[in-house]
């Protein structure tokens, strides 16, 4: 299985983290099945398809959007079944970020 990576940070700060793939599905299968986070996700769905009817969609920052909600849901989980250290890192928080906001683009069912 091939190990994919995330730049996490900006400019010179920045560092590349691996994306644990395990990790992040594990992660939506929890966010998806959680119904104390499926009210944001309508929201989140509700905002982005405003901006669409407005013409100002911008799909470089919808993952940003998506980055909340997957907060969120990767905090609930960290308290549900978690360490003092954190479960998700940044890159696999933000790859399923991006990942969901591609499945919404591209009207998949999300």
């Amino acid at each position: 299985m091939a190990t994919t990576t995330h730049r996490v940070g900006t400019g010179r700060r920045h560092r590349v983290q691996p994306v644990d793939d395990v990790a992040k599905r594990e992660l939506e299968l929890y966010i998806e099945n959680t119904s104390e986070l499926y009210p944001q996700k309508q929201a989140i769905i509700a905002n982005l398809q405003k901006k669409r009817a407005k013409g100002k969609y911008d799909p470089e920052k919808a993952p940003k959007l998506w980055e909340y909600w997957v907060d969120e849901g990767a905090r609930r989980y960290q308290r549900e079944f978690g360490s003092d250290s954190p479960i998700f890192n940044r890159a696999t928080k933000r790859a399923l970020a991006e990942e969901l906001a591609k499945q919404y683009e591209h009207g998949e069912d999300i």
